[in-house]
């Protein structure tokens, strides 16, 4: 059991785990693993969260889901039977490859938890060729005890990394030919909606990375892949 603040009792859920570890491999593609846990506290996050979505790239990402379960309050474990992968603009699929794959978590009710483990892996390089960036939020709506980013990168890549609205220092490890940079946050508060507040990317903790030095780096790329189809 995980113990959660009172405070934190009333709201629709409290996420046990939120953690994303990024992988880069040497030839510029990526796997990207994805950890939730979730306690749902009441029927307003049983609606939240009956139902699990993960966005993907059809023409360079695959995803693997190696667990999606539901753990009732009387420790039965239900797996996740319900899943549907589907195109997000069915009727214009020759204008996009975003795909969404929906699961509805079985037997969602007050004191459950919910658990979803999956992979999201680049069968090839994105557009941005062996460049890469990213961008994480460490907060949501409802509060958060582990926050967790991990990057795993070969050694001699450089990149750089920016965080807005907190200030985490990373953790670095070395693991054979790559070194593992990990930003964790513990005890994250809910982001409370108010009226005539800011857009929550401007308010929210998060981090930044990229490869691109500057921004005459990305204009280059930029230019490499639309002046083709403009002259076209």
């Amino acid at each position: 059991k995980i113990p959660i603040k009172k405070e934190y009792l009333d709201y629709p859920a409290v996420i046990i785990l939120d953690e994303k570890k990024r992988i880069v491999h040497k030839d510029g593609s990526c796997t990207n693993i994805y950890h939730t846990i979730i306690k749902v506290q009441n029927d307003k996050g049983r609606e939240r969260y009956g139902e699990i979505t993960i966005d993907y790239d059809s023409s360079f990402e695959s995803v693997r889901i190696i667990r999606a379960r539901t753990i009732k309050p009387n420790g039965e474990e239900l797996e996740a039977v319900s899943i549907k992968d589907f195109a997000i603009a069915e009727d214009y699929p020759l204008y996009t490859d975003q795909r969404q794959i929906v699961i509805s978590m079985p037997g969602v009710e007050s004191g459950a938890v919910l658990e979803c483990f999956y992979i999201v892996e680049e069968f090839t390089r994105s557009i941005f060729g062996k460049e890469f960036q990213d961008l994480y939020y460490f907060q949501w709506q409802d509060p958060v005890i582990i926050s967790r980013y991990q990057l795993r990168v070969p050694r001699g890549i450089e990149f750089k990394y920016k965080t807005y609205n907190i200030d985490i220092k990373p953790i670095i490890n070395e693991d054979k030919d790559f070194l593992v940079y990990t930003w964790e946050y513990k005890d994250v508060p809910p982001l409370i909606q108010e009226p005539y507040m800011p857009y929550y990317p401007y308010i929210a903790p998060q981090l930044w990375i990229t490869t691109y030095k500057d921004w005459e780096k990305l204009a280059d790329w930029f230019a490499s892949i639309s002046y083709p189809q403009i002259r076209s």
